[in-house]
């Protein structure tokens, strides 16, 4: 009979115990952001010894965020899909019958000269966040993890700025009616909307929340191939798969500018491949390729009643299902060092490229191909430059080992996505 050590026997308590910690409550898959993915490129995939275990921490604070439009152009981020807010257009496509039909109707003779109704939507988004990790290596190059992100973000200092003017009747009447109140008036008309107080849409708050994201189970095989040649030292090939499960914060649809902690209530799936080179024993570099599938459901969300709509605040709130697009993300990197007293600086180039989603409507009332012009649903990209510099304390392979690494990400040439500069540290203990 084979006896479990005691301090096995720890061990495997102390990961059930993390792992039923963060086994709760969840941003960053499918919103065109560059948060850090807490399997990230880094030392993090280098393959240990069968039975070891590793914990790992990763967080990050994002002291300046702006958004790269339609267009690549840098821009505040609420202008991330359209520059102006149209408060005219955000009338139409309702029943007659209906409170924001008849303020419409009101409104029809009010011709939109570019500026009479629109609004200039800015404020601040202020995020960090944290990535957790539990990973058990097994016989044969194999190993298990268990990853999930904690997010805090708000967003204040809101401001809409009406650029209509007061020279004519039509000036003076849109004030009124739409713009001299803008945030209230949103309230009240998207609270007539279906249910009563149940679509109440708030643009004029603030918002602050904390939460953690989508929980990843991922398995890895990552195995070394020492050559015996002049300069290439090493090859490691890696390949992943894994799948995310939806337990964190969903879209708030009744905020200003939601930001999902994860995929939104929706169940994916995450594989990828990584090919590193070691040349001498003091550079080495790599190319690695993730991918995110994300399965397509079915829930309220807030959808365009007309073409003529801009996306940041959409009073119709209607169930759809949703085709999310294919999430790709490239990396390139190179890392410089003594690697066998364990220090290093690293740069790697990133592409992030998320293809457009598909809506369809579940009414009968609202068309399916008005919801799909939304700006929000279209492709986005961005590309970040990262430097990171790092150490080891303790001999390599040995229990007790710890890796620490700093690093700065700096985003740059993006489209409808938003632009984090962010200031990391990442923590890996081995036991």
């Amino acid at each position: 009979m084979e006896y479990v050590s005691v301090n096995k026997i720890n061990k495997l308590k102390l990961s059930l115990i993390i792992i039923s910690f963060f086994n709760g409550t969840i941003v960053q898959a499918q919103f065109p952001i560059n948060l850090v993915r807490p399997y990230d490129i880094d030392l993090h995939w280098a393959p240990q010894p069968a039975g070891t275990w590793e914990y790992g921490m990763v967080a990050e604070v994002a002291p300046s965020i702006n958004a790269y439009n339609a267009h690549g152009s840098k821009t505040n981020v609420l202008q991330l899909w359209n520059n102006t807010v149209d408060s005219l257009a955000m009338l139409r496509g309702f029943p007659a019958n209906t409170e924001i039909g008849q303020l419409d109707a009101t409104l029809a003779g009010v011709s939109d000269n570019g500026v009479r109704g629109h609004l200039i939507p800015t404020a601040s988004l202020n995020i960090w966040d944290a990535n957790f990790s539990v990973r058990y290596f097994f016989p044969c190059y194999v190993s298990l993890g268990l990853y999930l992100p904690l997010f805090h973000m708000s967003l204040d200092d809101i401001n809409f700025f009406d650029l209509t003017q007061n020279f004519t009747a039509d000036d003076l009447l849109v004030k009124e009616l739409l713009t001299n109140n803008f945030p209230e008036n949103v309230r009240y008309l998207s609270g007539t909307f279906g249910c009563e107080n149940k679509n109440v849409l708030d643009i004029g708050n603030p918002w602050n929340k904390t939460g953690i994201g989508d929980l990843t189970i991922l398995g890895v095989w990552s195995r070394d191939f020492p050559q015996v040649k002049p300069v290439l030292k090493n090859v490691r090939l890696t390949g992943r798969l894994g799948v995310t499960v939806p337990t964190g914060m969903r879209t708030n649809e009744n905020i200003l500018f939601p930001i999902p902690y994860g995929n939104d209530g929706a169940l994916g799936v995450v594989f990828g491949l990584n090919i590193e080179l070691q040349w001498w024993r003091c550079l080495r570099g790599g190319v690695q390729a993730d991918f995110w599938r994300v399965f397509g459901d079915t829930r309220d969300r807030r959808v365009k009643t007309d073409a003529a709509q801009t996306d940041l605040v959409l009073l119709a709130r209607i169930p759809t299902y949703k085709t999310w697009g294919f999430t790709r993300r490239y990396t390139l990197y190179a890392e410089l060092g003594d690697f066998e007293r364990g220090y290093s600086v690293a740069f790697a180039y990133q592409y992030f490229n998320k293809g457009p989603d598909a809506l369809t409507v579940v009414s009968n009332q609202y068309l399916t191909a008005t919801a799909e012009t939304a700006s929000n649903i279209e492709e986005w990209k961005l590309h970040n430059f990262i430097v990171d510099v790092s150490v080891r304390c303790g001999a390599k392979d040995t229990p007790g080992r710890t890796r620490i690494s700093f690093f700065y990400k700096h985003p740059f040439n993006g489209t409808r996505a938003i632009a984090a500069k962010t200031l990391g540290v990442r923590l890996i203990l081995d036991f």
